[in-house]
């Protein structure tokens, strides 16, 4: 099982996704979130053949082109996240801490 949690700076709702791989090399996805609108997106990511988002371009990739249909605000991170535990889940990637930390000089 691989686990991500993400917690977004301007609007404070925490993400969990989980990952586990099925006998088929499909991948469950389990998704909590406070988010109504990651919740929308995660009824549509419950399982996905991690092939077919790896190597994609990001326009073509099936998380974000979900992403797209419910989510509001574009400097969102959780659909990158999904792609990374799907990375990690699937062995095409290794895991690790990613974060993004933004400050304005004047603070």
């Amino acid at each position: 099982m691989t686990k991500a949690v993400i917690l977004m700076d301007n609007c404070g709702l925490e993400t969990i996704i989980e990952a586990n791989s099925n006998d088929d090399g499909k991948i469950k996805i389990v998704t909590t979130s406070k988010c109504k609108s990651i919740q929308k997106m995660a009824q549509e990511i419950d399982e996905i053949d991690p092939f077919e988002i790896i190597g994609k371009p990001i326009v073509e990739c099936p998380i974000h082109q979900i992403a797209s249909k419910h989510l509001r605000h574009t400097a969102c991170i959780v659909p990158s996240a999904f792609v990374r535990v799907i990375e990690v889940e699937a062995g095409m990637a290794l895991s690790g801490n990613s974060s993004i930390s933004i400050k304005k000089n004047d603070e």
